[in-house]
């Protein structure tokens, strides 16, 4: 054979394998393409999908700490009313009548109740010893100290505002009295 001849057998194979190839590489990546666009959209889809249940659920457990928040906020503004409507009746805390007392009575067993379903622990110890107070002092066990009332009360009130996430720290009195 002719090296002219094996030359052009040679190119003809070579360029009908180039031509195939090409096509087999252009149909190759093309369908490639695709799949990659179905295996990005079902992927996209899912992970769609897995964050708007995140969301809902993220949602649900706002609503339910705002609700909470709310209800502790209205408790606590609940739980204060007795104690002040009991320190107004009574200037000297020894001289509280019968249905003054009779009247904090119902309300402190409510505000126990209430601070014992939803308080924590320190609050709801809290709220006993300035109870206990008041009755010691009303039963002549203790001399009443508005002073001593206060810090009392301060210190509840440092305990409610840390349950409710307002602040940390405590409150007290730094005036002259």
């Amino acid at each position: 054979m002719d090296t002219k001849i094996i030359f052009e057998v040679a190119s003809a194979i070579l360029l009908s394998l180039g031509a195939g190839g090409a096509i087999v590489l252009a149909l190759s990546s093309w369908l490639g393409k695709i799949w990659a666009e179905r295996l990005m959209a079902k992927e996209t889809a899912k992970h769609n999908h897995e964050l708007e249940q995140l969301r809902s659920s993220l949602q649900i457990q706002a609503d339910q700490s705002a609700q909470t928040y709310k209800q502790k906020i209205d408790l606590y503004k609940e739980v204060g009313a007795p104690l002040i409507e009991l320190l107004v009746k009574t200037q000297n805390i020894g001289s509280i009548t019968v249905e003054n007392r009779q009247a904090f009575e119902r309300n402190r067993l409510n505000t126990t109740a209430l601070l014992a379903m939803f308080a924590p622990a320190a609050v709801f110890d809290e709220y006993n010893r300035i109870i206990d107070y008041i009755y010691n002092c009303a039963e002549g066990k203790d001399t009443w100290s508005f002073a001593a009332f206060r810090d009392r009360a301060l210190k509840f009130l440092s305990l409610i505002r840390a349950d409710i996430g307002l602040y940390n720290d405590s409150l007290s009195y730094n005036g002259p009295r």
